[in-house]
């Protein structure tokens, strides 16, 4: 069962509490989405068909937690950071690759499904390599910027005990 602790001690990895240290990360990553959202309204401009500029901005919780992790830990926080998001041997029940792997594209499809269900004029989808590994990049990063479990952004007192 998955039990979820909320913790409100102190990092590790920092001097602040967990409640300050994430409101730094949450007005940060704010600040830093805010011109997407600016530009996307006043511009239209599209990077995909149906995708907004302020797509973008799916990056700024990554680039929030790497100035975060830089200020207090300088290069070597943001490389140990970095470096969490390839580390495979973390995961100890190999369960866990099924719901990694499969739940975004699950979804895509469900909500794919659902709307050519309910009548919605959904076009065929045309996938190119460049546009899965364009957007595969994009999904992937907001990984940088979380973990299942917390500990890489000690900012986030929630932790997934499950995915330990």
């Amino acid at each position: 069962m998955t039990t979820l602790d909320v913790s409100t001690k102190a990092s590790p990895m920092n001097n602040t509490t967990p409640k300050k240290s994430l409101l730094a990360f949450f007005l940060l990553a704010i600040i830093l989405i805010t011109p997407f959202w600016v530009l996307g309204a006043i511009t239209g401009i599209q990077l995909l068909p149906g995708i907004p500029i302020a797509a973008l901005g799916t990056l700024c919780p990554m680039t929030a937690a790497l100035i975060l992790v830089y200020r207090e830990r300088k290069l070597a926080g943001v490389i140990a950071l970095l470096k969490r998001s390839f580390d495979y041997k973390r995961i100890k029940d190999n369960r866990w690759y099924v719901p990694i792997l499969l739940i975004m594209a699950g979804a895509m499809v469900l909500s794919f499904v659902v709307s050519r269900l309910m009548g919605v004029p959904v076009p065929l989808p045309h996938i190119t390599i460049l546009s899965v590994l364009v957007l595969g990049l994009g999904f992937f990063s907001g990984h940088w910027a979380r973990s299942w479990d917390g500990r890489d952004m000690p900012w986030i007192p929630c932790r997934l005990a499950g995915a330990r």
